[in-house]
């Protein structure tokens, strides 16, 4: 089974099949370091990057439920 030691430098599936639903609704980060916010974003921006975790989470949730 995959745990924690098997994650030095590799991305569960889980994490990857998320990150690629946020970049296909258009939100782009990189998924394995700390992100931070920027100044210049505005909370509509903020608002719209939370929706977009939502869904992708959603999708995540549907696909590895079973």
């Amino acid at each position: 089974s995959w745990g924690p030691k098997q994650a030095h430098g590799v991305q569960h599936p889980m994490q990857e099949y998320f990150h690629a639903q946020c970049v296909r609704h258009g939100l782009f980060f990189v998924p394995w370091h700390v992100s931070f916010i920027c100044y210049s974003h505005t909370e509509r921006d903020i608002d719209e990057a939370l929706d977009i975790c939502d869904i992708a989470m959603a999708r995540t949730r549907e696909k590895f439920a079973g």
